[in-house]
């Protein structure tokens, strides 16, 4: 991912966060009591939405990591690990590359 392309979607994350908590400041406004004004709401919101984020981003970048992990050791797809088995004829393809890659190694041996 570019730069630019990672500022957006950080600029994008911000926007949503700072949308997300004014919208439960505002539901949340005059729930706990109306003695509750604007300075004490959103920094409660604020915490809240940190929160989330502290516990979503974490669980993320561990799912993406262990995606990549499986991809480089030979996994079809990090979302085939929802499903008991391989894709139907995904073995009888592999199977069927190996045997012409080992007959290609074959005929350019000299021998």
């Amino acid at each position: 991912m570019t730069s630019s392309k990672r500022n957006v979607v950080v600029g994008k994350l911000v926007l949503a966060a700072v949308l997300f908590s004014a919208l439960v400041g505002l539901v949340g406004w005059g729930t706990p009591g109306p003695s509750l004004d604007w300075s004490k709401v959103m920094p409660l919101v604020l915490i809240v939405v940190l929160a989330v984020i502290a516990l979503i981003v974490p669980s993320v970048m561990i799912s993406l990591a262990m995606g990549q992990w499986a991809l480089r050791h030979g996994g079809t797809d990090a979302q085939w690990f929802w499903f008991p088995s391989e894709p139907q004829g995904l073995v009888q393809q592999r199977e069927a590359q190996a045997a012409l890659e080992r007959a290609t190694d074959r005929s350019v041996q000299p021998g």
